[in-house]
């Protein structure tokens, strides 16, 4: 998978509302999104390249959300 389709997922999972990544992953993605996904993975596959997105995925989130002026509440 692309660094862009495991940022999608993960985005994917907060907008969903699903309790656990695991649950989003297995019911979500694998079932709904494949056609969008080609080359999607196993779970086990995807935990293992989860680390190497958190860095792009913060850059991404700073990009969308801007500094913080004060006090926010979301």
């Amino acid at each position: 998978m692309r660094l862009s389709e495991i940022t999608t997922v993960l985005v994917a999972f907060h907008q969903q509302g699903d309790r656990n990544f695991t649950t989003c992953y297995h019911n979500h993605a694998a079932v709904y999104w494949r056609a969008e996904f080609p080359t999607l993975v196993s779970y086990s596959r995807l935990s293992e390249y989860l680390p190497s997105v958190l860095l792009p995925l913060c850059a991404y989130l700073r990009h969308c959300f801007g500094s913080c002026r004060g006090y926010q509440f979301h």
